[in-house]
C-alpha cells in the first residue's frame, strides 16, 4: 500500500520538476564539495588570476558600475585585458554572492553550489 501511494507521488506532474531540482542539487553539492575540502581551494597555474578577475567584478559591482575591459587586480596592478577577453556575465554566479556576503572563499562556494 505504501509502496503504491510512493510511486503515486513520484510519477505525478508535480513531482518531476522537484524531483529534477533535488538531483541537480545533489549532483552540483557532490561535485563541487572536493574542492572546498579541508578549508582551502586548490588552485590551478592561473587559478590566481581568475580569482583576481573574479575579486574585481565584485569591486566594480560595489561601487555601482560595470567592469570595465581592463583589470588593474593581478599581474602586479599592471592592467591586463581579462574582462575584453573572457565574458564575465557567467561570473555573477560569483559577484552575487560575494554582494552578500564578505568571506570570497564563501561567495565561491555558494557559487558553485
Amino acid at each position: 500500500m505504501l509502496s503504491i501511494r510512493f510511486k503515486r507521488i513520484l510519477t505525478s506532474v508535480q513531482a518531476k520538476p522537484i524531483i529534477n531540482v533535488l538531483i541537480i542539487l545533489v549532483l552540483a553539492f557532490v561535485s563541487s564539495y572536493p574542492a572546498f575540502t579541508g578549508h582551502f581551494f586548490a588552485l590551478s597555474n592561473d587559478g590566481a588570476i581568475h580569482l583576481a578577475r573574479l575579486e574585481s567584478l565584485y569591486q566594480a559591482f560595489k561601487v555601482g558600475r560595470l567592469p570595465s575591459l581592463v583589470n588593474f587586480i593581478g599581474f602586479n596592478n599592471s592592467g591586463v585585458a581579462m574582462n575584453a577577453m573572457y565574458p564575465w556575465l557567467t561570473m555573477m554566479i560569483y559577484v552575487i554572492p560575494r554582494l552578500l556576503i564578505q568571506s570570497p572563499m564563501l561567495a565561491l562556494a555558494l557559487g558553485f553550489e
